[in-house]
């Protein structure tokens, strides 16, 4: 099965005026990660790396998406935290990980289970786990824990 390709661009709405200083910024790094789905590989590569060079910076635009009614922004937002690996994402994946989307609570899950990993603390990805996850995004999970090293979801919730 294969990703359904994300919309070009932002939709015709027009721009807040009087909108907060840095506003035209985020909605052009959102614009970029909605064509990602759209460009050949050597674009794709230096959307990425404009996304990095941005950093921390981008850490507002991405939680504004994530939290934005279009599927594609809040998919966009959970590959892009993914791709940075902030912890202050855990909260925005972990939400996005439940997401009704079945794309975007994959990529959530995929990209939580990774920052997660990173803390070399299994066991943080079964708050993932709270209150029920998506069979798709069990699945997601399950397989990089396993690709890690790590058991699998319901060998590291059962008592040692």
């Amino acid at each position: 099965m294969r990703e359904p390709s994300l919309s070009q661009g932002r939709s015709a709405e027009p721009e807040p005026s009087g909108a907060e200083p840095g506003l035209r910024a985020e909605y052009a790094l959102l614009d970029v990660l909605l064509t990602l789905g759209h460009l050949d590989p050597a674009e794709r590569e230096a959307a990425i790396e404009l996304l990095t060079e941005l950093g921390r910076e981008a850490i507002p635009a991405l939680v504004r998406a994530s939290t934005e009614a279009r599927r594609d922004s809040r998919l966009a937002a959970a590959h892009a935290m993914g791709i940075l690996g902030y912890d202050e994402f855990l909260p925005e994946l972990h939400r996005l990980a439940h997401d009704p989307d079945s794309w975007t609570h994959t990529v959530a899950a995929q990209a939580y289970t990774r920052i997660a990993l990173t803390q070399d603390d299994p066991r943080a990805v079964l708050q993932l786990f709270a209150g029920g996850l998506p069979p798709a995004a069990a699945a997601a999970v399950d397989e990089l824990l396993v690709a890690h090293g790590y058991p699998l979801e319901r060998e590291l919730s059962s008592p040692p």
